[in-house]
């Protein structure tokens, strides 16, 4: 959670300073890829919840929402294994994210 109080710091200044950096601040969006996603989408709830810096949308790529959504492997099985030879954790995303 101190990261995205961190992360809300910079959504502050670029809402404080959008004038200055030629921004609508009425339009300012977040955006995050897999863990990124998840620091994101928990910035945004951050937002919502302060009801301080209005968020016009969030683009979230393959976000890590959940890390107890992991496979593994069954007893007996070999596990898969990746390009530099190490077992793979696959990540499945939930069927629906409830809000």
């Amino acid at each position: 959670m101190r990261i995205v109080r961190r992360s809300s710091g910079s959504l502050a200044w670029a809402y404080r300073k959008a004038s200055d950096l030629g921004i609508d601040p009425g339009r300012i969006g977040i955006i995050g890829g897999s863990a990124g996603g998840g620091l994101a989408a928990g910035l945004a709830l951050l937002a919502r919840d302060r009801a301080e810096i209005p968020v016009a949308f969030q683009a979230l790529s393959y976000p890590m929402l959940d890390d107890r959504q992991i496979t593994l492997v069954r007893p007996g099985r070999r596990p898969a294994v990746g390009a530099i030879g190490q077992p793979v954790r696959l990540a499945l995303l939930p069927q629906r994210i409830q809000s």
